[in-house]
């Protein structure tokens, strides 16, 4: 390796001589033969040249570069404010109730408890009053239209065993002249756990 070394250096002390060579015999008396005016323009050629070569290889790729760099921390910017908003949103429903989540599971049950009673019947979310209850709970209203009463009573087990519901209040009439007995009515709904 020492030796790789040595025969590199040697080999660039024989470049730099014979550049420096070239230079004394071959430019230094051309530069020297030429006349004032001859080396003024060149001069200026070389000059410009110079110019051009660092305006095309150090300054124009730095003011590219500045561009793209701040139309990029305005994109970024742009991208913070809509994270920072984002991180407002998820503050503000981190310390909300979990309401979202409660509703989606009484739809849930307002679905389920839809097919239980089938197309006689309509089940919405109603509140609560009742003033024994916890305050500001949640009950199922089922309407029910010419039901057999049969049924009706079959579907109030299927909803006690599967949803854990009692009912709350019950305000039925019977259709009068039907034979199996129908109903029709409102039927009120809540938690029994």
């Amino acid at each position: 390796m020492k030796a790789l070394l040595d025969k590199l250096r040697d080999a660039r002390a024989r470049l730099v001589a014979t550049i420096s060579h070239a230079m004394a015999t071959t430019v230094t008396p051309r530069w020297q033969a030429l006349s004032p005016t001859g080396q003024r323009a060149i001069s200026a050629v070389s000059a410009l040249l110079t110019v051009g070569v660092v305006w095309a290889l150090v300054y124009q790729p730095i003011q590219t570069s500045r561009e793209k760099d701040r139309s990029r921390i305005t994109s970024l910017q742009s991208q913070l404010r809509q994270m920072q908003a984002q991180a407002n949103e998820v503050q503000q429903l981190r310390t909300m109730a979990p309401v979202a989540a409660t509703a989606s599971l009484l739809l849930a049950d307002v679905v389920q408890l839809q097919t239980v009673f089938g197309p006689q019947a309509s089940v919405s979310l109603a509140a609560n009053t009742n003033r024994a209850e916890q305050p500001a709970s949640m009950a199922f209203r089922v309407s029910i239209s010419q039901m057999p009463y049969a049924n009706l009573v079959e579907r109030l087990e299927q909803t006690n065993a599967r949803f854990r519901l009692r009912v709350l209040s019950a305000a039925l009439t019977r259709t009068p002249g039907v034979t199996p007995a129908t109903v029709s009515g409102d039927i009120l709904f809540a938690d029994a756990r």
